[in-house]
This record gives C-alpha cells, structure tokens and sequence, in this order.
C-alpha cells in the first residue's frame, strides 16, 4: 500500500466515529473493501491489506449503529432530482468482482438487510484474464518460494538483486508495462493461466447475474482496470463506456452506475 494511505488510514482511525455521523458535506459516507477473507491470498497478499470476517460484521454492526442505511436506486433517484440526500447515510461499495463477493461478502450483507454496488471489471469475468496488479502480488509470492530466481527477476526488471528492490521494482509497473510480468513468469516456468483456472479469484458471469437477481447492484470498474492518468482521453471514454455497455448485457439493467 502507498505510504501516503497508510498515514492517512492511520490518522482517520484515530478520529472519533461522531466526527463522521452526518456523512460529511455531501451527508453520505461511502466506506468500501475490495474482499475479505480470512485466509492470506496469494494474488492480493502483497498489495494491500483487507478484513477478515470478524472484522468486517464488525465494521458493519458500527456503520448500522451510527448511521443510515441508503439504497443504491435511492440514492441515484436523489442525485438525478437534485434533492438533498438522507443525511448521516451509508453506502457500501466493492470493486474488481473478487470471487469473495459472492463467497463472503454478500451472504453477511444480506444477513443483514445491506445493499451494496459491486463494481466489476468485465475483462476478469468468468477468469478470462488476471488484473496485472494481481500478477505482482503473485509474483512475489512466487520469490518467496524460489528466492534463487532473484537474479531472473532483477535481469529483466533491470534493478538489483535485493528481493526487496526487486518487490519495489515489481510495484512499479504499470498497464504499460505489464508485459514484464508475462516475461518473468515465462522464465521462471510460472502460470498465471493455471492459476486462474485452479482458484478462480474473480467472478463468474453466473455469479454476477445471481448477485443481480438478489437485489444488489451491479456496476462498472473499467475493462480490464488501468490507471486513467495513462490513458489517453478517448481511451479513458471507451474503458467507460464499454465496461458499463458489458453490465448491462450480463444483468439486463437499463442503467450502469460507474
């Protein structure tokens, strides 16, 4: 995780939750995980950290003492007629369609009466292709169990031999860039497509149409989740456009929330 979020996430949970109670200026809070798990996983391990059950029912049970709950539909009904929204309210989102949400995060949702947006990416519905990032975190996984492989790593990384230079260097990369990844794995006798089939991290497209038919709602996050900064404009509005056209045709929704 980036430095700067660490020190932040820190400093905000230091804050007194009161501060938050009305949702801020635009009187809703918008809290949201990517997956929980209670497990270390391999292609998210070494990119961020997310909550375990327990934790996670329990950050519920604080959002539901303190605030209000606001449904996706209402919510956009109060932004479309330019009327004030609920104040002191709660939404929750998930973003990149893990398989968790299907698995884990909405069983206890729904247990609890919670309505969420999971924004998906359609590129890794159904497993067809790994997010780049999660090949990172895969990666170094991988350098942790063959630490020999070092100097594999750091010969087309063009850095050092350090495993920690080369984890910083392996971080660096971006959709521009990716293909690294793909020449490393290569050398090193590593599929990313092996283990996609055998763990399937990301959703199905049956998964996404139940999560749909279960009331929760369905959005965009992009194709295949590049950094926008790096795009061109027309390639930022295809990403858009194209990701929010693929929702619609898996689920049948008329309108995509992005």
């Amino acid at each position: 995780m980036n430095p700067l979020k660490k020190i932040y996430y820190h400093v905000a949970s230091l804050l007194p939750t009161s501060l938050f109670s009305s949702g801020g200026p635009n009187r809703i809070l918008l809290p949201y995980h990517h997956l929980v798990n209670n497990n270390s996983i391999p292609h998210i391990a070494h990119l961020y950290n997310y909550k375990n059950e327990k934790k996670f029912i329990a950050d519920l049970e604080c959002l539901l003492k303190n605030f209000s709950i606001i449904h996706p539909d209402e919510l956009f009904a109060c932004i479309e007629a330019n009327k004030p929204i609920p104040k002191g309210s709660f939404l929750l989102s998930f973003d990149d369609g893990l398989c968790e949400v299907y698995h884990t995060i909405a069983p206890i949702l729904k247990s609890k009466g919670i309505p969420a947006i999971f924004f998906i990416n359609p590129a890794f519905i159904d497993n067809k292709e790994m997010f780049y990032r999660c090949k990172i975190s895969l990666l170094i996984e991988e350098l942790k169990i063959q630490p020999s492989q070092n100097k594999t790593f750091s010969s087309i990384l063009k850095c050092n031999t350090e495993i920690e230079e080369i984890k910083i260097a392996l971080k660096k990369i971006n959709q521009n860039n990716a293909s690294l990844l793909d020449d490393i794995a290569h050398a090193i006798n590593y599929s990313f497509n092996n283990y996609l089939q055998e763990n399937k991290p990301f959703l199905t497209t049956a998964q996404v149409i139940e999560l749909h038919q279960q009331g929760f709602t369905i959005g965009a996050h992009s194709i295949n989740h590049p950094y926008y900064k790096l795009l061109s404009k027309e390639d930022q509005i295809a990403q858009t456009l194209n990701s929010c056209m693929a929702v619609k045709e898996i689920t049948g929704q008329q309108i995509c929330h992005f």
